[in-house]
């Protein structure tokens, strides 16, 4: 299913469903690259590293 653009319209129709959510996050490994550059480009934004983790979060308007 890679270049559908399958996962970004599942977290924008997963966001539409947010009402009254000003942010939220997710987890995902540090050696997943792939995913990280996703989520970054959804809007995601690094908050912490830990335990070979990345922690991002999305605000949303």
């Amino acid at each position: 299913m890679q270049g559908t653009d399958l996962a970004s319209t599942l977290v924008s129709t997963f966001e539409q469903h947010l009402e009254g959510v000003l942010q939220y996050g997710l987890s995902v490994k540090d050696t997943n690259k792939r995913a990280i550059n996703f989520y970054k480009k959804m809007g995601f934004q690094l908050e912490k590293e830990e335990n070979h983790s990345f922690y991002l979060i999305k605000k949303l308007s």
